[in-house]
């Protein structure tokens, strides 16, 4: 870059550092520095990129994943609504204890499946199409559990409450006194890696149940 944050094209760049780079990567690196200046807001490239970010990937072991987490926290938003109905549904009290990272985190360190990753992803974002939202736009004629056929389904009602699963519940309380926070995996206990695998294929059996029809 030139003494006034600008990037210099690529003829200068080759006969000042003789470096034997095409144009189609010249080109790649420059635009990356380009789309980040713009997603960092930035308003003096060359100075503000030295100072907030290459310092950053120069003293990180893993460049590229911090080089990721920089531009992620300018874009990424906090699900607050979805960790909201959370709090609602589970009649939580003491809502300063939850470490929503941690509990985001947890099923990427309990689990090395990709499956059920993705599986507890969409589930703490209220991604999981119950009977209730199916009801509501207008997919099924009853927003009725599809288990006991009593009770409307709601998220906590399929993933707790259900009478068919609570065999499989009480064997599970049997060794540790097991809360709906727990079961659900909004405590982020990292812990208890072994105990919150157990409790995430608990929950994917009984998602994997319920689109199955069984």
């Amino acid at each position: 870059m030139t003494s006034d944050s600008r990037i210099i094209p690529y003829s200068c760049f080759k006969d000042k550092f003789c470096f034997p780079v095409l144009f189609l990567e010249f080109f790649r690196v420059t635009s990356a520095i380009r789309s980040a200046t713009r997603s960092l807001k930035l308003t003096s490239p060359g100075e503000k990129i030295i100072e907030n970010v290459l310092l950053k990937l120069n003293s990180s072991n893993k460049p590229s994943q911090a080089a990721y987490k920089i531009l992620i926290t300018k874009k990424c938003t906090r699900p607050e609504k979805s960790q909201e109905k959370w709090i609602r549904d589970c009649e939580l009290v003491d809502v300063e204890n939850l470490d929503w990272e941690s509990i985001y985190l947890l099923p990427r360190i309990c689990t090395l499946s990709t499956k059920l990753s993705n599986f507890q992803f969409k589930f703490l974002h209220r991604r999981i199409a119950t009977n209730t939202f199916l009801f509501k736009i207008n997919f099924l004629e009853s927003n009725l559990c599809c288990f006991c056929q009593t009770a409307q389904e709601t998220l906590v009602h399929l993933f707790w409450s259900v009478q068919q699963f609570f065999i499989s519940v009480d064997l599970i309380q049997a060794s540790r006194i097991l809360t709906l926070c727990q079961f659900l995996g909004l405590k982020g206990e990292k812990s208890a890696l072994l105990f919150n695998h157990c409790l995430l294929l608990h929950r994917f059996y009984i998602y994997s149940c319920k689109y199955k029809n069984v």
